[in-house]
């Protein structure tokens, strides 16, 4: 991904200029927010994936139902704890070990993950 250009209005940025700039720690929050209004993937993925993206923004994120950004919030610890709640209820494999890794779920939250991703598991099998 090329670096975005800071220096020019997001509405002159190249979409993979939004993509790099969604996944920069240093982006700030109100921007994080306003690319979260796009319908591109990889902006998207980029918003989830980021420490910095407000968490009412990363709760929206999650309602869109995608596979890909669920997958990144699962892993980003500032996803609030509700919406982990709610993806640990997605009956998937990887998810549900994302969630038992993320070191600000609870415990409970990450112990009841990796029970679900075990017994997934061996369901495929």
């Amino acid at each position: 991904m090329e670096a975005a250009d800071i220096t020019k209005p997001l509405w002159q940025l190249s979409m993979s200029e939004l993509a790099s700039l969604a996944c920069e720690e240093t982006t700030s929050p109100p921007v994080l927010e306003e690319l979260a209004k796009s319908e591109d993937s990889y902006i998207l993925l980029g918003v989830a994936s980021n420490r910095c993206t407000p968490a009412r923004v990363l709760a929206e994120l999650a309602l869109k139902g995608d596979y890909l950004i669920n997958l990144e919030l699962a892993s980003n610890p500032m996803t609030p704890a509700e919406t982990l709640e709610d993806l640990e209820m997605i009956d998937d494999i990887d998810i549900l070990g994302a969630l038992a890794c993320n070191p600000k779920a609870s415990d409970e939250l990450r112990t009841k993950a990796a029970k679900r991703e075990a017994w997934l598991s061996e369901q495929l099998m």
